[in-house]
């Protein structure tokens, strides 16, 4: 149960401590907190790291230029699934992209940062192999230290992607034509290295070989919006540090443990508007879902994501798409009636490694699920969430 620990959580966001600590310890809705069973969940923020190491740095970076980075719902793309999307830890961990060829470009032109994203027209398989055939979009954003050393890297890199420049063919976007895209007759890749401002956009589309340079124009528009998405993205300087939590949603993200600090990566990491819509699913991005509830931050904390909403009916209607996508998977279970807008489910078969209970909570204008392996533990895990959420 919350106990002392109420009192502690109220003082420590102190914006609202002096309305809180009235008559007791209220969230919204009258919903009083000490009465809630957390169980062994916390209810107090979760300490985020405020001195990251260099490579977390790098990561922090890559996470923000997320936001610059196109999701193919902004360009009406029929390339529904998204098969990856990451930050850039290193350039040694773009060998496999780029070659060593590659590699040794970034290096020697100062690579600072970089996220990347891919979609295709089908799910991979169950390994995360890529099916026989498939049309695939990778849209890297890479950033240098200045416009001049962007535009000499995007140069190297056309002639780095290939072992044979000279067996290359070269044609200009229809659309863009200042910018050329290259593929090798027979092969299935078209490639564009375009510079904007101190990034280079590497672009790659995979198709079936024949009749590849068909597709030239498919590029245009994701050319387009990237130069959209740049023209409103400012990296962050060189010698500044971008905010790992700049909302202070992590912190307010369930734990049993608020006092250790969890690493940067890709699965603790907070995403702006264009970053967040990575995690559509097929059927959501087909219809622009995010944009219409208004979804402008994700933050995501391992398997649990947090998503903060135009207001609360968008936050409702959120939890009501993603229970009817689940439809004939799971079975409601009795939720915990002192919570509004919480409902619980069990599912019939859950996936590798996924727990089999889950309760999805929306509290204000945020939507979250929380998973657990037991129904009492789940709704204890919602229940600290639900406490860490409505006293902000």
């Amino acid at each position: 149960m919350i106990s002392g620990r109420c009192r502690q959580l109220l003082v420590w966001w102190a914006i609202v401590a002096a309305a809180a600590l009235a008559a007791g310890c209220f969230g919204g809705n009258g919903v009083d907190l000490a009465k809630l069973d957390v169980g062994s969940y916390s209810t107090l923020p979760r300490r985020v790291p405020n001195q990251p190491s260099p490579a977390e740095v790098t990561l922090l970076e890559g996470i923000r230029m997320a936001d610059a980075v196109a999701d193919t719902s902004q360009f009406d793309s029929p390339l529904l699934y998204a098969w990856q999307a990451d930050p850039v830890a290193d350039t040694a961990s773009l060998v496999p992209v780029l070659g060593e060829a590659g590699k040794q470009v970034l290096d020697q032109h100062g690579w600072l940062a970089g996220y990347r994203a891919s979609y295709a027209d089908q799910p991979q398989r169950p390994d995360g192999s890529a099916p026989p055939v498939y049309v695939g979009l990778s849209i890297m954003l890479l950033r240098f230290p200045d416009e001049a050393a962007a535009a000499a890297a995007a140069v190297a890199l056309e002639a780095a992607n290939w072992k044979d420049l000279t067996r290359t063919v070269a044609v200009a976007l229809p659309k863009h034509p200042d910018v050329n895209a290259r593929y090798t007759p027979g092969s299935g890749a078209l490639l564009v290295d375009a510079p904007i401002g101190p990034f280079v956009v590497h672009l790659m589309l995979e198709a079936p070989p024949t009749g590849i340079e068909t597709l030239v124009g498919e590029l245009d528009p994701v050319l387009e919006a990237e130069r959209t998405l740049l023209k409103d993205f400012k990296p962050t300087p060189a010698m500044q540090m971008a905010p790992g939590d700049p909302d202070g949603l992590l912190a307010r993200m369930v734990t049993t443990d608020p006092d250790r600090q969890t690493p940067v990566s890709k699965t603790f990491a907070v995403y702006g508007p264009t970053g967040a819509l990575r995690d559509q699913p097929p059927s959501v991005r087909k219809d622009k879902l995010y944009r219409k509830w208004g979804v402008d931050r994700l933050a995501v904390s391992g398997d649990q994501h947090l998503y903060r909403t135009r207001d609360h009916q968008a936050a409702l209607d959120m939890l009501g798409e993603f229970t009817a996508q689940r439809a004939g998977r799971e079975q409601e279970i009795e939720a915990d009636p002192k919570i509004p807008d919480e409902r619980c489910f069990q599912s019939d078969n859950p996936a590798p490694g996924e727990p089999a209970f889950v309760c999805r909570v929306v509290v204000n204008n945020f939507y979250t699920a929380v998973r657990a392996d037991t129904a009492s533990s789940v709704k204890e895990k919602a229940a600290a969430q639900y406490a860490l959420l409505a006293t902000r």
